[in-house]
């Protein structure tokens, strides 16, 4: 890992970026040493890529800079200035060599979906976080998305050092920037905006949890991203389901008149909601046996 580029070696390129950002970048790569790399540079504008090529031909960069120009096009069209610099094609990694570069570069991160609402996607990532002495601090991310307001809000947050992210994925009309946000959060732990301003947060934490919508949003199912980091589909249990011992807790008052129904007292015997509560056992069965089933049963 140590060869591979890190967070500040790092340009994901976006439309509308302003030359002064992309200038920055190749300054960084003339005098801070080591692997650069520039990701998807197909997105540039004509003139942004004219002027990446010239200032490289120009040798201002000197000769012994290192500089990777990732271009994923389908036509010349879209790359037809960067010709000019002699192209080399990439080999594909194996889906065992994708998993051993992730598992690398964030031995930590964890993307997790289900099929449907509420299975315990967010519940599953809090208690993995607290097994890590982890306090996840949640990030929306859904409908338009704006990566300087993104940026923005990572930067408000009172990062402690027992933080860690929880990215929390609804439906985008913009899938592509959204697979991009979160290859960089997640990977390199590094986001900017492609605006002139160039805001950036680097994350001061090494976890992050990445919490995608139903499974029904087939829509984040084909994220590049999700090809790159394969989610964990996470399915109701309802011996796993936790049930609260105070006895006025919404559930404890359903299973209350569950236990009533149950035990054919419930026309002659007033139930005793909020008295005593019911194990935790005896509430999963009767849950289990008057909600859970009869659901699968309409479905």
């Amino acid at each position: 890992v140590e060869s591979l580029p890190q967070a500040s070696q790092m340009l994901f390129c976006e439309d509308g970026m302003a030359w002064p950002q992309l200038d920055a970048f190749l300054a960084r790569c003339k005098h801070m040493g080591g692997l650069h790399c520039l990701v998807q540079v197909q997105r540039l504008s004509y003139s942004m890529q004219h002027k990446l090529v010239d200032r490289i031909k120009s040798g201002w960069l000197g000769s012994s800079f290192r500089l990777v120009i990732l271009a994923m096009a389908e036509d010349d069209t879209q790359v037809h200035a960067l010709r000019e610099i002699p192209p080399q094609s990439a080999h594909s990694l194996s889906p065992e060599g994708v998993e051993d570069f992730v598992r690398k570069l964030a031995p930590s991160l964890m993307v997790v979906t289900s099929e449907e609402a509420g299975c315990g996607k967010t519940e599953t990532i809090r208690q993995r976080a607290f097994a890590q002495q982890r306090v996840p601090v949640t990030i929306p991310l859904s409908g338009p998305l704006d990566v300087a307001d993104l940026v923005r809000r990572l930067l408000e947050v009172d990062w402690k050092p027992f933080h860690c992210l929880h990215l929390d994925i609804g439906p985008t009309l913009q899938p592509e920037m959204l697979s991009d946000t979160l290859t960089q959060l997640s990977l390199w732990g590094v986001v900017q905006a492609a605006q002139a301003d160039g805001s950036i947060c680097v994350l001061p934490c090494s976890t992050t949890f990445v919490e995608l919508a139903n499974l029904s949003t087939r829509l984040l199912l084909d994220l590049p991203f999700c090809r790159l980091v394969p989610p964990k589909r996470v399915r109701f249990e309802m011996r796993a389901f936790q049930v609260s011992d105070n006895p006025r807790s919404p559930v404890q008052a359903v299973c209350c008149m569950l236990d009533a129904l149950d035990r054919n007292t419930l026309n002659s015997r007033a139930p005793k909601i909020g008295v005593t509560a019911l194990s935790e056992a005896r509430c999963q069965d009767l849950l289990q046996a008057y909600v859970v089933r009869r659901m699968q049963h309409a479905s």
